[in-house]
């Protein structure tokens, strides 16, 4: 009974994560997301560069819990981010270190 509320709170929390990410890529925040190699990626337009520090990053750890809720072993949970124009990476997300732009 207590692994089925657990499993259910989970799915529950995915779905939240789920509606947040499609809200930020309808917002044009994020352009696209693809796991590459079993490491998320994240297309940033430019509205993200006008967020404030703190809502970048906790955007980019909801991008982390969302693909790595099969794997919550995985300490670090790395995101890289890369910009939407130019396809160049411009920063990383891990749960050790948090955000760090290029």
């Amino acid at each position: 009974m207590v692994e089925q509320k657990a499993r259910e709170e989970q799915a529950a929390k995915q779905q939240e994560r789920k509606r947040l990410i499609r809200n930020l890529l309808n917002r044009g925040i994020f352009a696209k997301m693809e796991q590459v190699g079993g490491t998320p990626h994240v297309w940033v337009r430019p509205a993200f560069y006008e967020l404030d520090f703190d809502d970048k990053q906790a955007f980019i750890s909801v991008v982390a819990a969302y693909y790595y809720v099969d794997r919550p072993e995985d300490p670090i949970k790395l995101v890289t981010l890369k910009d939407a124009r130019t396809g160049k990476r411009v920063g990383s997300f891990s749960q050790t270190s948090g955000l760090d732009l290029d």
